[in-house]
């Protein structure tokens, strides 16, 4: 009952670290991009507080602030913000404004970490009210995930290590680390942990075979509200040494840790009760339950995986369909229709990490039935 936690838990785990990772790489292209060669180099960011929506056009809405820290503390500024945010911000909302050398001044967008501090304190708390010290534990494998990735894996990506080499590095105690801290050192945990790795080693060469085959870069991304970071970070000198093709195959290799470790620990648990109950199920009976007992998982979990990629890019399919990349017709002598949108690489590239996720789910089925079934303890 205690390991059938881990289903939810690393679950969770798996998504925050996904759009936490993303978050990061955003927030260091532009701490990179203003340090190497913003043409504003020297402009700075201040929290401030709005103090009154001002009557402004439509399209160039504006406010007045008051500056909360820097050097411009405790003074108001009309400032410029962007279209999007009106009917969004209000009077009293924290925002940081970015003051630009010319004397111009924008609010970039709105405090967001203060809610986010709460909320991760507030998901902390239901889980050791709910879990006890087995939330402590699972607190403990969220920090080791987080240390592993941001501390270890980052920076030496960045530094020019091979991210194929990281991720296994990485991933390896992320999870070994996690199952065990959650659920002991066991027999089921051992069986659990030989069987998603297996998976994974067997399913990464999918996404290395396919993305050589249809010549996928990993320098396709998009930077949200700051377009012209592309120019900045990609075709930067300091950042050539990283292999982002590499770091495009270690990000299918990351994403398919947590998923497969659900798969796995609930089949080697299952059968360890089956053992337990059934002291006489020979080695074929326990595989053959523990791959009926993994269909079912791996359907739902297949379904989730698919789910929450296509829930994250909603906004890209979006941007294609009010393009008409969507519909079936002929522009400028160039076809579009749902193949082009295939072609790209940033939903391509999504694709070939949901069948590469996929697939280690459903290679973890048999390799931890047959682990565990092959390391059946016998009675006397």
């Amino acid at each position: 009952m205690r390991c059938a936690k881990l289903i939810i838990t690393i679950a969770v785990a798996a998504v925050f670290a996904l759009q936490a990772s993303q978050v990061f790489a955003l927030q260091a292209s532009q701490a990179f991009a203003c340090s190497e060669c913003s043409p504003d180099e020297n402009a700075a960011a201040f929290r401030a507080r709005i103090v009154e929506l001002l009557d402004s056009p439509e399209n160039h809405p504006r406010a007045l602030v008051e500056f909360d820290e820097g050097r411009h503390a405790g003074s108001r500024m009309d400032v410029a913000y962007d279209k999007n945010y009106r009917g969004v911000l209000a009077e009293g909302d924290a925002v940081i404004v970015r003051l630009n050398p010319n004397g111009t001044a924008r609010i970039v967008e709105p405090v967001r970490a203060g809610v986010l501090v709460w909320l991760v304190l507030l998901f902390c708390g239901v889980i050791v009210l709910t879990m006890r010290l087995e939330g402590l534990r699972v607190l403990v494998s969220f920090v080791l995930a987080g240390v592993l990735v941001f501390f270890v894996f980052l920076p030496l990506s960045y530094r020019g290590w091979p991210p194929m080499l990281l991720a296994a590095i990485t991933g390896l105690p992320i999870c070994a680390g996690s199952i065990v801290l959650i659920c002991g050192w066991n027999r089921k945990s051992l069986h659990a942990m030989i069987g998603s790795l297996a998976a994974i080693a067997v399913a990464v060469w999918l996404p290395v075979v396919l993305a050589r085959m249809m010549h996928y870069t990993g320098l396709e991304a998009e930077f949200g509200t700051f377009p012209h970071l592309d120019l900045v970070f990609w075709y930067s000198e300091t950042v050539a040494r990283v292999d982002f093709y590499q770091l495009f195959l270690a990000g299918a290799v990351i994403a398919s840790i947590g998923a497969t470790m659900d798969v796995s620990i609930t089949i080697s648990t299952a059968l360890h009760e089956v053992s337990l109950l059934s002291p006489n199920a020979t080695r074929l009976h326990l595989w053959r339950t523990g791959v009926a007992v993994g269909k079912d998982i791996f359907a739902t979990m297949a379904v989730a995986v698919v789910l929450i990629f296509i829930g994250y890019q909603f906004e890209t399919i979006l941007r294609y369909y009010a393009s008409g990349l969507l519909t079936t017709r002929v522009q400028d002598s160039v076809p579009y229709g749902p193949a082009m949108l295939l072609n790209h690489e940033e939903i391509g590239g999504e694709m070939l990490h949901i069948l590469s996720t996929v697939a280690s789910l459903g290679l973890a089925v048999p390799f931890t039935a047959a682990v565990a079934a092959f390391r059946k303890k016998e009675r006397s």
